[in-house]
């Protein structure tokens, strides 16, 4: 049995992604996920930033721009503000089969299977791979990309958060497109926010939230209620559901993120903006700065410090929402916040800077 260079366990967009780059430098890469492409539990929201970042992106006709965005503080306060560029919603799946269908093209070799076993055999430096049927596959690298609930960190036991706090998303596939208009309403008793983000002919809406203790069925009571009372609408037995838990790190440890031989990515990893509970971006960033890390060290050198130097702006952005999470989701501050945004425009610049990815939080005190 040949052993080949990497193997990815999860094809989402970053595994996808990071298997059609590794392809693109003639690394052998074997990419195993018995459901993608599949429509995960996701809002769908991205920012033109993505598609700066991913030049792949450019040739995807899936994107759904949205014009205005509207914002509802936890008291009721309004504001909508027009969206002058890059805001985009997208299905999830969709997304998925192009980015899967690019790494296939590019040489990377797809296994939709489900993994049962990962074992690190030593004497050989090589990692064994099980499939559920029995097959066996070997590789010098392993690469966990299988989110939030990575198989391949429980695996590798990788170290969890102690004491970590909950974060839960629900909502449901409307059949309903609201106008281009994305909905973001703050909660009143938790810190998270309801969501309506319209997509082509339909839409997502959701709700997002953190807490020691979270039941999903209350989340969505909370979410048909909103749209009950807002929009007039109601919920529907056949719209379907989807519920996800978004990981949550106080700080990125190098212990988790990468080790020998193995390394992760996407969710697996935590990479997630705490704050806007972005997670596309940065699953696709974490991808690309690890591709092209490996592409030119592989097959003789260490990638790992080339990784770490292309991951630092993305670690002080994570970091640094982290540590502005406490500070945001404080409801008079939310209060303010939208008052004033309703009012100035120097605000609403502000968000529009957030969205494009010219304004960081490491900035955000100086304004």
């Amino acid at each position: 049995m040949a052993s080949i260079n990497v193997a990815i366990v999860g094809a989402g967009p970053a595994g996808s992604y990071l298997a059609y780059r590794l392809a693109q430098y003639g690394i052998e890469v074997l990419l195993f996920d018995f459901r993608a492409p599949w429509d995960r539990p996701c809002g769908g929201g991205v920012t033109g930033k993505v598609i700066e970042a991913i030049p792949l992106l450019k040739e995807f006709s899936g994107f759904y721009e949205v014009h205005h965005l509207h914002f509802i503080s936890p008291s009721g306060h309004q504001c909508q503000i027009e969206v002058p560029e890059g805001f985009f919603s997208l299905s999830r799946k969709e997304l998925n089969q192009f980015l899967l269908g690019h790494a296939q093209k590019a040489g990377a070799s797809f296994i939709p299977k489900k993994v049962k076993e990962i074992y690190w055999r030593g004497g050989q430096e090589v990692w064994e791979i099980r499939t559920e049927d029995g097959e066996q596959y070997l590789a010098y690298h392993l690469i966990g990309a299988d989110g939030a609930n990575s198989f391949v960190a429980q695996k590798l036991q990788l170290p969890k958060p102690l004491e970590a706090p909950l974060t839960l998303g629900v909502g449901y596939h409307f059949p309903y497109d609201f106008e281009r208009v994305a909905t973001i309403k703050f909660l009143d008793d938790l810190p998270g926010f309801l969501w309506v983000l319209p997509h082509e002919n339909q839409s997502t809406v959701g709700i997002v939230a953190t807490a020691p203790l979270l039941h999903g069925q209350r989340l969505f009571e909370k979410l048909d209620q909103f749209i009950s009372q807002y929009y007039e609408l109601e919920i529907s037995d056949q719209m379907r559901r989807f519920v996800g838990s978004i990981p949550w790190y106080e700080k990125f440890q190098a212990d988790r993120i990468m080790g020998h031989r193995w390394t992760m990515i996407g969710d697996a990893a935590g990479w997630v903006d705490m704050v806007s509970k972005e997670g596309i971006y940065y699953s696709l960033m974490s991808a690309a700065t690890l591709g092209e890390a490996m592409g030119v060290s592989l097959p003789d050198g260490d990638y790992r410090p080339l990784w770490k130097e292309g991951l630092l702006p993305m670690l002080q952005q994570l970091n640094a929402a982290r540590r502005w999470y406490k500070r945001f989701y404080r409801y008079k501050k939310l209060d303010k916040m939208i008052e004033r945004t309703r009012g100035s425009l120097s605000y609403q610049k502000l968000v529009i800077d957030f969205l494009s990815g010219r304004q960081t939080y490491s900035r955000l005190r100086r304004r």
